[in-house]
C-alpha cells in the first residue's frame, strides 16, 4: 500500500494513506525486523 523510505536510527517519516475501514499491519520490511517485533497492529473504525 506504501512505504516511507530508508530512515536512519531515531529519524521520523510520515506516510498517508486513506485507509478502509478494517485491520492492518504496519512493519518494518528490513530483514528480519518484523520477527523482532517492529511491527504495530492497527485497526480503522467505520
Amino acid at each position: 500500500m506504501g512505504e516511507i523510505s530508508d530512515l536512519k536510527p531515531v529519524k521520523e517519516g510520515t506516510l498517508t494513506l486513506d485507509l478502509k475501514a478494517g485491520g492492518y499491519v504496519l512493519r518494518c520490511n528490513e530483514p528480519a525486523h518484523d520477527k523482532d517485533g517492529m511491527f504495530i497492529k492497527l485497526t480503522v473504525a467505520p
